[in-house]
C-alpha cells in the first residue's frame, strides 16, 4: 500500500481515527483508564497497523498490551 503512496495521515482519514489520540498514545503518559475511554480509537489502530500491514506501530502496541495485561505486584 505504501507503494502506492498512501500516506499514514490518509489511512487515518480513511478510519475516521483522530490524529490527536495518536499522538496520546504515542506517549508514555497513557493509562489504563485513557485506554479504556477511548477503546474504539485504540482498535481502529491497532486495524490499521495489523490488517492494512501498514508498519510503524506493531512493537507500540506490544508495549500497550503489557503494560495494560501486566499483573500488578
Amino acid at each position: 500500500m505504501k507503494a502506492h503512496g498512501i500516506t499514514r495521515e490518509a489511512y487515518q482519514n480513511v478510519l475516521g481515527l483522530e490524529s490527536s489520540t495518536v499522538a496520546e498514545y504515542n506517549s508514555k503518559a497513557v493509562t489504563r483508564e485513557h485506554i479504556f475511554l477511548h477503546g474504539p480509537q485504540y482498535a481502529k489502530y491497532l486495524y490499521f497497523d495489523k490488517y492494512l500491514e501498514y508498519e510503524g506501530s506493531s512493537s507500540d502496541l506490544r508495549k500497550w498490551a503489557l503494560r495494560l495485561f501486566k499483573v500488578n505486584e
